[in-house]
């Protein structure tokens, strides 16, 4: 690996690290999950030295998209549902997403 090829690897898994421990840190705060995200992108930003509202959107917009499309149910959800449909009022739970999605 080159030297600047190194230089940037360290560079991303320090980024990373800091992430996390951000992110560790925003959920103490007991926001809702999608302000979090956006705390920590936003505080991440701006140790970096980047102030950039727009930047931040983007970068949960983008994080929550990769998100959904990751999101998998079982084969035999739906199955099951339709079954305690038959005999039970049937509602779904979810985190607070209505600003993100």
């Amino acid at each position: 690996m080159s030297k600047i090829g190194s230089k940037v690897k360290k560079t991303k898994e320090r980024c990373y690290a800091d992430f996390l421990s951000i992110v560790t840190e925003a959920k103490k705060s007991k926001l809702p999950y999608y302000r979090t995200r956006r705390l920590s992108y936003a505080i991440l930003l701006s140790k970096y030295g980047i102030f950039d509202p727009n930047l931040t959107e983007e970068l949960v917009k983008e994080f929550y998209e990769l998100l959904y499309k990751k999101i998998r149910i079982f084969p035999e959800v739906k199955d099951v549902l339709s079954r305690l449909n038959e005999n039970y009022k049937i509602g779904l739970l979810t985190e607070d997403f209505k600003e993100v999605v």
